[in-house]
């Protein structure tokens, strides 16, 4: 279980309120980065029990896809990349 949100610095309060958690990655390249739909606000809080995957606590992003394509027995093969985070 998470127990804050925020750090006092930001204006929170025993690490509630102010300005909420980020949750998410982001590759530092200022292209490839994604958000958990909880980040910057109150319900972050509850992010061990959500998911985009079925799992509480588990969000898997999608980081890296490409589609090949083999003219010899004509089909695409897509392969992905994908992070997971386990809170």
């Amino acid at each position: 279980m998470i127990g804050w949100t925020t750090g006092n610095f930001n204006g929170g309060v025993n690490e509630l309120g102010g300005r909420q958690a980020e949750i998410g990655y982001d590759a530092g390249d200022q292209i490839t980065f994604e958000r958990v739909p909880l980040s910057d606000s109150p319900a972050a809080i509850n992010i061990t029990s959500t998911s985009n995957v079925g799992v509480g606590g588990v969000w898997a992003f999608n980081l890296y896809q490409e589609t090949l394509y083999d003219s010899v027995f004509r089909l695409s093969i897509t392969r992905h990349q994908y992070l997971a985070l386990n809170l």
